[in-house]
């Protein structure tokens, strides 16, 4: 799993997945990378964990909670899922513009 945003990206350093009679948890821990131009200023490189509970084999929509080393704390929402991979917030970004 990979999130990019306009201002940093972050990538998958371990998880786990587990099916629970149709409900599956993935649980995550991951690195956020931070522009280079922002970790002096506004956002350090740090480490985060999130936790996502789906039901069934392809939901259109699902939610999950993070939390990170800063001590922030907030929500992810996964929907509109498109075929095809990305490197890049840019890349994203023109995938669903399409």
């Amino acid at each position: 799993m990979r999130v990019f945003t306009e201002e940093s990206r972050s990538k998958t350093v371990a998880f786990s997945f587990a099916d629970d009679q149709g409900v599956f948890r993935l649980a995550v821990v991951y690195e956020n990378q931070p522009d280079i131009h922002l970790r002096e200023k506004k956002s350090a490189f740090h480490q985060g964990s999130a936790s996502f509970h789906v039901r069934g084999y392809r939901p259109a929509m699902f939610k999950g909670e993070y939390w990170t080393e800063r001590k922030n704390v907030g929500t992810i929402t996964v929907s509109e899922r498109r075929r095809g991979e990305i490197d890049s917030y840019e890349q994203g970004v023109k995938l669903y513009d399409s």
